[in-house]
């Protein structure tokens, strides 16, 4: 396995995440959360164009033959966003602003059906068990409930063949992995594949070979994971805080890894000390990728 940094884009993110590779127009898509920004990079140009947003955006999906808007699971819920009108089409709220919890990590399944996460940000008190949920949006006003109990969702991605669902709910430090029905979109039992310590597993993804690549909150790189559930290659990267990560470009081999100077040193400016910190980072790699997949949605 190879992994080689070929370019930087200095975006400075405070919590960069979701980043996606779109094959219709070749651009790279993400969201800084904590500064309710969107990000699209054509490549290989490294046109970069950058797009309010009236929430925090947590995760998205491309949209089945709509290049002009993106599904995306604003903090609260659901909606699509067109991105050079700012407009919001909301499909389905899960969530009250400051209630202390919000959506996180999704993604759609082999299908195109978008799953997402949300996360606990409030502190527990003690004994209390956390209150995130997986969700399948369905339609308007109508999300299914696959998993409950979670601290912090992540980790969420399909193998290449759909028969297997993997999540991480990252204070936990462990990669799971379920069966999956892609027809009935049911999860079966997940079981324990692999177990980090001392960093938390963040966003994933998985390759054609049944790697599962996992960006690592405090680990400075995105380790692979076999199939078999051995942590057999790491790639190592400038900044400790790594969070999600996608491989596109034309021969799926382009590794894009996003980070976040959420929480580091700052200086008397408020600028983070590391300044590789919340960057994208761009690899060239001999991984093969699976193309990233639209939503498809009946709203009706």
């Amino acid at each position: 396995m190879q992994a080689q940094l070929i370019e930087t884009i200095d975006v400075g993110n405070t919590l960069g995440e979701g980043v996606l590779f779109r094959e219709s127009d070749s651009t790279v898509w993400w969201t800084d959360i904590q500064s309710s920004k969107l990000y699209c990079l054509a490549w290989p140009s490294l046109v970069l164009n950058s797009y309010p947003t009236p929430e925090r955006v947590c995760a998205f999906a491309f949209v089945e033959g709509a290049d002009d808007k993106l599904l995306v699971a604003f903090e609260t819920g659901f909606a699509y966003f067109l991105p050079s009108s700012e407009q919001v089409i909301w499909i389905a709220k899960t969530y009250e602003q400051g209630c202390g919890v919000r959506m996180n990590d999704g993604r759609t399944d082999p299908n195109g059906n978008f799953w997402v996460g949300s996360m606990v940000e409030r502190p527990l008190e003690s004994g209390e068990a956390p209150s995130g949920q997986l969700y399948r949006l369905i339609g308007k006003d109508k999300t299914i409930v696959g998993r409950s109990g979670i601290h912090i969702s992540n980790g969420l991605c399909w193998s290449a063949d759909g028969k297997y669902v993997y999540f991480a709910d990252s204070p936990t430090g462990v990669v799971q992995r379920a069966s999956y029905d892609l027809n009935s979109c049911q999860i079966g039992v997940f079981e324990d594949v692999y177990k980090f310590d001392g960093v938390n597993p963040d966003g994933a993804i998985t390759d054609r070979a049944g790697n599962y690549l996992s960006a690592l909150w405090n680990g400075s790189c995105v380790a692979v994971i076999s199939e078999q559930g051995k942590r057999v290659f790491d790639i190592e990267l400038p900044t400790p805080q790594i969070t999600c990560l996608a491989l596109g470009g034309p021969k799926l081999n382009l590794l894009f890894v996003t980070s976040a100077s959420d929480g580091l040193p700052q200086d008397d400016n408020g600028a983070s000390l590391d300044k590789q910190a919340g960057n994208l980072f761009i690899l060239e790699t001999d991984f093969d990728g699976c193309p990233s997949v639209p939503a498809k949605l009946n709203l009706a």
